[in-house]
């Protein structure tokens, strides 16, 4: 144990073993490239069905085929969709865009890393960074297993925009700066809303630490990036009273679920702040006081985060922990590979080095068992709810597959994208009006509670003539509702609603 501590050599055993479970992740995850994912661990096929109505539809087009019709990317930040649009018109599958947007993401911030820190750390400290950020249980979870494309590029341009700034902390920023920070800043605000409020914290740390020239031209690049991202950001603003954004606060949707969202999630909701808060303490006991400014703001957040005081903070309390935790996940790795180990007394370097790698292998155990893996929608249940498909006349509602290969909002994309078919409902409730929300609810909350009167009634309402159900679900709607005109493959039915 000695000799794996001693030096750079305790950095050997986490980066393999993240290097390896990143590799696997990721050819596990290529599937995408020939399966369109249907289980219940499924985001990227709400992003797959946007990317494809970015095609069909238009920036700010009507779209026809979720909630009765909607304004795409009206409240959808577009920045992913703008990004992976040249691939699926170059690929004409939105599978491989999909999939080829996330490693080219990758790519990028392992070289912005490796751009911005060459001549400041090795190789080994740069690609264990890498790795701690994007290699995580929170990150595979985030980025590869659910699949989240959007949040990846986010944050791999907030990656380059953090690097940047740390590296001109106390200097005069370039030229090209000019170019740079309102061109990264405006992607930032384009690809997800949380940029937009954790940019300025981080264009705070600079603010406080420069002179007023300084803090001028980050006044004026902040007013530039927001100029060049207006054409989306003021049409969200002035529609965001119609939308059911300002009613999600996911800050105090998370401690209401505080029990459901298990342990481990709980015990990683704890350790990465007060890891980011030791770490700072240690990194700044070696810097310069322009150091300690900088990072204070992001320092002091992850504070308001461990004691859940974020979850009342007005728009802080918008914003899901999984972004907070890559926040200091980020600037946590940062600390780490900068902090001289040599000026740290011996026992406290010890404990650190051993600390993370008890961390890593706990992420790794975590992963395995855990984060599932990617599932083949070839199983019995997803062939007999197939087989229906190409006979949707109209608009579609469903239930909530009992299956967990089967999932009903994955259903609404692929219906979407391969037969051109509308459905009730979709993915993004921020697209529709709450009003629209309330009533598709009451009609799963009707579905649910096998009541005909009110299922029939809501139907009407939403214009909705197709029912697409299995097992439990079809003899519901077929037998109790006296609904004679149906299809039926296996426990899969499509039943043709009368009114």
């Amino acid at each position: 144990m000695k000799k794996i501590l001693a030096g750079d050599k305790w950095i050997i055993p986490p980066t393999i073993i993240l290097l390896t479970i990143f590799l696997i992740r990721i050819i596990d995850s290529a599937k995408l490239l020939i399966y369109f994912p249907l289980d219940l661990h499924n985001d990227i096929s709400a992003y797959m069905a946007m990317l494809h109505f970015m095609k069909v539809c238009g920036f700010h087009g009507f779209c026809p085929y979720w909630f009765n019709g909607f304004i795409a990317f009206q409240f959808t930040s577009p920045g992913w969709f703008f990004f992976a649009l040249p691939l699926y018109y170059l690929f004409g599958d939105v599978k491989i865009a999909a999939y080829l947007s996330m490693i080219i993401s990758f790519i990028a911030a392992f070289l912005i890393i490796n751009y911005f820190l060459k001549k400041k750390v090795n190789f080994k400290k740069r690609l264990l960074m890498f790795l701690l950020i994007f290699t995580n249980a929170v990150s595979i979870g985030n980025f590869i297993r659910l699949g989240r494309p959007p949040m990846l590029l986010g944050w791999t341009l907030f990656l380059f925009l953090f690097l940047y700034l740390a590296e001109h902390k106390n200097k005069p920023l370039k030229k090209y700066s000019w170019i740079a920070i309102p061109v990264i800043s405006a992607s930032l605000i384009l690809t997800h809303y949380v940029f937009s409020i954790f940019v300025p914290i981080l264009f705070l740390g600079y603010f406080i630490i420069n002179k007023w020239k300084e803090r001028f031209k980050i006044i004026l690049m902040g007013i530039i990036s927001i100029i060049l991202s207006s054409f989306w950001l003021i049409p969200f603003i002035k529609n965001l009273k119609n939308s059911t954004i300002p009613s999600f606060l996911q800050g105090q949707i998370m401690i209401k679920k505080f029990y459901e969202i298990g342990i481990l999630n709980n015990i990683m909701l704890l350790i990465v702040p007060i890891s980011l808060i030791v770490l700072y303490i240690l990194y700044s006991k070696q810097k310069t006081k322009y150091e300690k400014l900088f990072f204070l703001p992001v320092v002091l957040l992850s504070a308001l985060f461990l004691f859940k005081i974020t979850a009342f903070i007005p728009i802080l309390n918008t914003i899901g922990h999984d972004h907070y935790i890559i926040l200091f996940i980020i600037v946590a790795s940062y600390f780490l590979i900068f902090i001289d180990f040599k000026k740290l007394n011996i026992r406290t370097s010890r404990i650190l080095k051993i600390l993370v790698i008890l961390i890593v292998i706990s992420s790794l155990i975590v992963t395995i068992f855990y984060t599932p893996w990617f599932i083949t929608p070839n199983d019995q249940a997803n062939k007999e709810i197939k087989d229906l498909l190409p006979y949707i006349n109209g608009t579609l509602t469903r239930t909530d597959f009992p299956i967990e290969t089967s999932y009903g909002k994955a259903y609404d994309s692929y219906i979407s994208v391969y037969y051109n078919k509308s459905v009730a409902y979709g993915w993004y409730y921020e697209e529709t009006t709450d009003e629209y929300t309330k009533k598709y609810l009451d009609l799963e909350t009707s579905i649910k509670n096998r009541d005909c009167e009110k299922t029939l009634e809501y139907t009407d309402l939403l214009n909705v003539t197709n029912y697409l159900g299995y097992d439990k679900g079809c003899k519901f709607m077929i037998e109790e509702c006296n609904q004679r005109n149906f299809l039926s493959s296996g426990k899969a039915c499509l039943v043709f609603i009368k009114k």
